[in-house]
């Protein structure tokens, strides 16, 4: 059966793509010119870092589960107008019911279908809302740390490489995605893995 569902907590690492990072180092003087220097640049690779981030994987893992969840209790409130409609009819055939009673009943049904597609639309702007403020946690997690990493680090630019992006070649000494991956879920486990989507919804 098609999923009326569509959205997959997966696809939450293509919003990433379009996101870039930069941060920038504050520390040369008024008057001074700035000299390129090997530490200049660094790079992440965005889409690995999300996939492995810890924080990102428990809330797509909890969104998926909502997204199953609302697609059973969907599945359950269309077989039961489907038993009702069928009911409806046999009735209707057997001379078991009038037509102004069929009449009334079929309205009946309709109303409920209508209340039952303003539930899936409502459901699904709410699955639609729950990614977005995924999205926006996960980016400020990164880009908070970042700033945080930096601080000792003192790169001019730390860019983001990702699928589409604009980095065309960086050199691999460049690269400080895994530095930057462990030492997130190395706090996000620290701090007890206590962020849940439901959190997420009342904010």
């Amino acid at each position: 059966m098609k999923k009326i569902f569509s959205y997959t907590a997966k696809t939450l690492a293509i919003a990433f793509a379009l996101m870039a990072m930069s941060c920038a180092n504050n520390s040369n003087q008024a008057g001074t010119t700035a000299t390129a220097t090997n530490n200049d640049i660094a790079y992440v690779n965005m889409d690995s870092l999300v996939d492995k981030y810890d924080l990102y994987n428990d809330l797509s893992t909890q969104l998926m589960t909502k997204q199953n969840q609302l697609e059973q209790e969907l599945q359950t409130k269309q077989k039961s107008l489907e038993r009702k409609a069928m009911d409806l009819e046999n009735q209707y055939k057997k001379n078991l019911i009038t037509p102004t009673r069929a009449q009334e009943v079929q309205q009946n049904l309709q109303l409920e279908q209508q209340r039952m597609l303003q539930w899936r639309d409502e459901k699904m702007m709410e699955l639609s809302d729950d990614q977005a403020k995924i999205t926006r946690m996960v980016y400020d997690s990164i880009q908070s740390y970042v700033k945080e990493y930096n601080a000792t680090k003192q790169y001019r630019f730390i860019i983001s490489n990702n699928m589409g992006g604009v980095l065309l070649y960086g050199d691999k000494s460049a690269d400080i995605t895994n530095e930057i991956l462990t030492a997130l879920n190395n706090r996000y486990n620290k701090a007890g893995n206590t962020t849940n989507l439901d959190s997420l919804s009342t904010k």
